[in-house]
């Protein structure tokens, strides 16, 4: 058995599960952005950004390799802080753009903790 391929499963299988938490924390505030995608024609192009920014990840994974240390991943943590921050916020004042927008930052921050 290869440790180093049981090693990267166990990373992947930790962000996959981190990111179907942050969907579930974040379900409100992105079931209204998919409403709004449907119900408003001037969004409608929302449904192509995942789709597109998906394909060009894939097309450059060869140059991602996931961060060999905690040390590199701290810059994400602190990323993902201050978006769970103006997720907070953004609730306190039912403000749900800035929910919709704290997503994203806290895409970012467990993006940049997994690969540095």
């Amino acid at each position: 058995m290869n440790t180093e391929n049981t090693r990267a499963a166990v990373i992947w299988s930790f962000w996959g599960a981190a990111f179907l938490l942050l969907c579930l924390v974040f379900r409100d505030s992105l079931a209204e952005m998919v409403g709004t995608w449907i119900g408003l024609e001037e969004y409608s192009h929302g449904f192509f950004i995942p789709c597109i920014t998906v394909y060009l990840i894939w097309m450059r994974r060869s140059e991602l390799s996931l961060a060999p240390s905690f040390k590199e991943s701290v810059p994400g943590l602190v990323i993902i802080v201050i978006g769970l921050l103006v997720f907070i916020l953004g609730g306190l004042a039912t403000i749900k753009t800035m929910e919709q927008y704290a997503f994203l930052v806290v895409l970012t921050g467990m993006f940049a903790c997994a690969f540095g």
